[in-house]
């Protein structure tokens, strides 16, 4: 590194310091290959390359703070699920509600799986936007690699992103012969298959296929009947038709169907007792001890197809996605989670979106390249229909979601300008009906937002780079659809501030790091009616993300890798006036037993109250090291650790998730050709007890506990 660029490194630093004070498609993105060089076997001199800004560039040239993980990085880290992500990723808090995944970036998030709610994090599979996210849609065989851009970024891709995105990227179809089966069983009788294929069916064709199996018996005991619940049973298939009849001129076409069969999300324990208990009552006391009067079913299917179409002018790309993309869920649960009979659920949830989005990319070549794009989706959800015991509910909303943006960044000596807006428009139409009678008939509601992007980076080199920027993002309104209001949800806006540095000396080390502000405006928050216990949504006045972010990459040697991060997060309601919460009523009169009374819901002001699944303090640290063998094999052993402070699932900070600690090991048998592996892993080895979600009812508080121990064997091949 030249004495120049550690000047500025001390000066970039001072700056830092002072202002951080304050579907699953089935596409590949044809041409963009993802190169991950962070693990162990990799070489040391590789770049991770990343597609955050719509073209192939270094993840050390990029001024947005973003994680990133290869193929090989996440087998080697044992990285299999949207959850794992979390113990990896500086800022990245993924929890779940019900089966849905919940992803929170720096305090920013959705609890809600209301119909129609898009979330404040986006996830996009090979460009496409998924509208609908439950955990398997992270275990594909052929992923390539994933990202987390955190922030917002609406002015690069198609469906509004207000708090980070999610870009996960499969192997495209090739014109060579390539392939990947694994095998794996554990513990619970976990077992799993994996497989994919890809190659030529002409000069002008190729051919990608995958299939994905995945079950196990469940870890929660039903002490009512003494047997294990919350039995998983998922699998997927996926196809794409890469077509390249020019040089110029490129499709790929594809289908994917995946079904999901899993009750665990929603197969709560109550804590602190419940409404009605008596010594005579199952009393479950076990962490994994359930004792519901109905067992769970949660099952669910989405499929669908795209078409990605690129045309290079030379110097100029331009690229039509079209995606449709339908999702189904049902359920059926003890919703108010306790042995007593009161109140059960039947949830039948229908999303069908169509979307179509353009692009049109400049080359690289130049000071000046940009991206111009245009979205539109049209997206019906509702319940279809969700009874509460004998009450039936029919609600459907129509979103149309119109769109441009532009994004582009001017080179100006050592350095960079971008500069972004985006154009958005939202417009829904609700229709509900209670037991058959309409009661709302056709309520409309239309949002418009426009949201710039600026960043100013200094880029003497390529090891080191400093920026700041300035952002905005928005999240749509929209209708609850179990409330019968004609009176929508309003927007939740973010204002977004952020100072950053990537430095990276020899490819042996590299640091990243970044500070933020996130101010929100109409934050729009989960709550329970009282009555029904179906999730509703309504705003609160604003919130504040602050804090920073370090991830390091350390390369000792060759075949030694180590990965470490940290991050802190200050997130807090500003104003929150008459915000719904559930307490404990007053005990019971001896010799009752003293939690059988239930909760009460209360409103209350949770103004300064620390924001929901948002700890203060996240650490991770990985490490794997590949000792090569005589006769060309090689063993590769990895430990990951993470560690989290604690956090609340509440808005008035009661229902609390205590610090916790996973760690997980591997140990991977290459045998000599680097075709056929053997592994043995471990995941959460210390059997750390945590949640995946934690709520309140007028019964009981509900929690739903996360895996414990795991460990297993695999097996796999590569050609």
């Amino acid at each position: 590194m030249s004495m120049t660029t550690l000047r500025s490194f001390s000066a970039c630093s001072a700056v830092a310091i002072m202002v951080g004070g304050c579907s699953s498609a089935a596409i590949a993105q044809t041409g963009i290959a993802t190169q991950m060089g962070s693990t162990a076997d990799d070489a040391a001199t590789d770049d991770i390359i990343v597609t955050a800004q719509k073209r192939s560039e270094r993840l050390q040239d990029v001024p947005i703070s973003i994680s990133a993980f290869g193929n090989k990085q996440l087998q080697t880290q044992g990285i299999t699920s949207s959850s794992d992500l979390t113990q990896v990723t500086p800022g990245l808090n993924v929890t779940e509600n019900s089966s849905f995944v919940v992803p929170f970036i720096r305090g920013v998030g959705s609890t809600a799986i209301v119909p129609g709610e898009v979330g404040s994090v986006s996830t996009y599979i090979d460009g496409v936007y998924v509208p609908v996210n439950v955990g398997a849609i992270y275990e594909l065989a052929n992923v390539q690699s994933i990202q987390i851009l955190k922030g917002p970024q609406g002015t690069l891709f198609g469906r509004n992103t207000a708090g980070g995105a999610i870009l996960i990227t499969t192997q495209p179809p090739g014109f060579d012969w390539t392939g990947k089966l694994s095998a794996s069983y554990g513990n619970f009788n976990d077992r799993s298959a994996h497989g994919y294929v890809n190659g030529p069916l002409s000069d002008t064709v190729a051919v990608s296929v995958l299939g994905d199996y995945t079950a196990h018996d469940g870890y929660l005991h039903d002490i009512i009947g003494n047997r294990r619940a919350g039995q998983r049973e998922n699998y997927s298939g996926r196809a794409a038709l890469l077509f390249k009849p020019t040089d110029r001129l490129t499709f790929t076409l594809g289908a994917d169907y995946f079904f999901f069969d899993d009750a665990s999300g929603i197969l709560a324990q109550p804590r602190n007792g419940y409404l009605g208990q008596t010594t005579a009552t199952p009393n479950p006391t076990g962490p994994y001890d359930i004792a519901l009067s109905t067992a769970g079913v949660a099952k669910g299917k989405q499929y669908g197809g795209s078409i990605r179409a690129e045309y290079d002018f030379g110097g100029l790309k331009l690229v039509s996605i079209t995606a449709k993309r339908f999702n189904r869920y049902r359920n059926n649960y003890d919703s108010d989670g306790t042995p007593i009979n009161r109140q059960i659920i039947k949830d039948n949830e229908m999303v069908k979106t169509f979307s179509q989005e353009f692009q049109l990319v400049s080359s690289d070549s130049g000071p000046f390249n940009w991206v111009l794009g245009g979205f539109y989706s049209d997206q019906n959800a509702g319940y279809d229909p969700v009874f509460v015991n004998t009450a039936r509910i029919d609600s459907r909303v129509n979103t149309r979601v119109a769109a441009i943006f532009a994004n582009g960044t001017y080179k100006l000596g050592d350095f960079e300008l971008t500069g972004g807006i985006r154009y958005n428009i939202d417009k829904d139409v609700y229709i509900g009906k209670l037991n058959g009678a309409t009661l709302v008939d056709h309520a409309r509601k239309k949002w418009t937002s426009v949201t710039p992007r600026a960043v100013i980076a200094y880029h003497p080199d390529s090891s080191f780079l400093a920026y700041a920027s300035f952002s905005k993002g928005f999240k749509s309104g929209l209708f609850n659809q179990t409330s019968f209001s004609s009176t929508p949800i309003n927007p939740e806006r973010i204002t977004a501030y952020e100072v950053g540095l990537k430095l990276q000396m020899d490819r042996s080390f590299t640091l990243n790091g970044a500070a933020f502000l996130y101010d929100t405006t109409g934050l729009q928050v989960q709550t329970q009616n009282p009555v029904t216990n179906l999730q509703v949504l309504v705003n609160a006045a604003s919130a504040r993300s602050k804090g920073f972010e370090l991830d390091t990459t350390i390369r000792p040697l060759s075949n030694f890798t180590v990965n470490a991060g940290v991050s802190y997060l200050d997130a807090e309601y500003r104003s929150f006036p008459s915000a719904q919460a559930f307490i404990p009523n007053a005990p019971a009169i001896p010799p009752a037993i003293p939690n059988s009374t239930g909760n009460q819901s209360i409103s209350i002001d949770a103004g300064g109250n620390r924001a929901v699944r948002s700890p203060k303090w996240t650490f991770n640290l990985s490490a794997a090291y590949t000792i090569e063998m005589a006769n060309g094999g090689s063993i590769i052993p990895s430990v990951n650790l993470f560690r989290t402070s604690s956090y609340f699932f509440d808005v008035i900070n009661r229902l609390r998730q205590n610090s916790y600690e996973i760690v997980n090991a591997q140990i991977q048998w290459r045998l000599p050709g680097n075709r056929i592996s053997l592994s043995l892993y471990g995941k959460n080895l210390t059997d750390a007890t945590y949640l995946r979600s934690f709520s309140s009812t007028a019964f009981t508080d509900r929690a739903v506990v996360g895996t414990p121990r795991t460990y297993g064997v695999r097996i796999g091949y590569e050609f």
